[in-house]
């Protein structure tokens, strides 16, 4: 699976913020087993306007694609792009 491809499959998924580390933003999904962690670096982060509950679409649009690690089911996917 691509990153493209997850997005465009989970696009409408509700994630509801767990916490934030070091420039990454962890959600939790409200009805799958998913994890997903966004973030960038210093300088870009601060700008991404956060929810506490938000649609994985809304929350790419933010944060943008480029650092996205996700965990299905406590399984990490590595993307094929």
């Amino acid at each position: 699976m691509t990153k493209k491809q997850f997005i465009e499959k989970y696009a409408d998924t509700t994630l509801q913020f767990q916490y934030y580390y070091k420039y990454e933003f962890t959600f939790v999904s409200l009805t799958e087993k998913i994890t997903v962690c966004v973030g960038g670096d210093k300088d870009d982060i601060y700008r991404a306007g956060i929810d506490q509950e938000m649609k994985l679409k809304d929350l790419i649009h933010e944060t943008g694609d480029e650092y996205v690690k996700v965990v299905i089911e406590g399984d990490y996917i590595e993307f094929d792009d």
